[in-house]
Parts: C-alpha cells; structure tokens; sequence
C-alpha cells in the first residue's frame, strides 16, 4: 500500500513586502520591460538631454546643469542594470544611443561657451 498524506502544512503568507534582496529582484523583474528601473533612468537621461538641447543659451547654466544630470545618470543606470539583474539589448541600446547624441550635442555647444 502506498502511504497517503492527509494533513497538509499550514499555508504560508507572504507580505506585500520584498524582505530578502533576491526576493525583491525577482519582484522587479514582473515588471515590463520598459518600465525596468535602469530604462526608467535611461528615459530621464533622454529628458534631461532634450531640455538640455532646447535651453536658449546651449552654453548656458541651464543647459550645463541638464548635461550634468544626463552624465550622472548614465554613471549610474549600469551599475543599477546589474545590481538588479536587469540587463536587456533595449537598455543597453537606450544607453548607447543616448551617449551617441550626447557626444555629437557637446562638441556644438563647446564653441560657443
């Protein structure tokens, strides 16, 4: 005869809450794709570019201050993408054009500073 079980362990409750760091990455990786915290810094870097782009004075205190933000960020959406276990092609060439465009905007704002 083949031993059945008929108790059943209590079930378990989860909080809402992530408590442990794989259990949190796990949770942001439900996520869609383009709503991934590194493309979430990726499209502020893009916003900050633009108003960058757009300021009256290209050499301005405005534009400089957004070009600032947009490097910084770019410093930080790497190491976040692989903190979290979230490296995609989409955010790696969100990242990589965003630099692109960065680099062809700097060497025109340069002469006129």
């Amino acid at each position: 005869l083949a031993r059945t079980c008929t108790h059943r362990p209590p079930r378990r409750r989860y909080s809402r809450m992530p408590t442990t760091r794989s259990q949190s990455k796990s949770d942001a990786r439900r996520l869609p794709m383009v709503l991934w915290p590194p493309n979430l810094i990726g499209y502020v870097r893009v916003a900050t570019l633009c108003a960058a782009m757009h300021a009256a004075d290209p050499a301005g205190s405005d534009a400089v201050w957004f070009c600032f933000v947009s490097l910084f960020l770019d410093y930080l959406d790497g190491p976040c993408a692989r903190y979290l276990n979230m490296c995609s092609q989409f955010g790696d060439l969100l990242d990589h054009y965003t630099d692109h465009v960065t680099m062809q905007w700097l060497p025109y704002v340069t002469p006129s500073a």
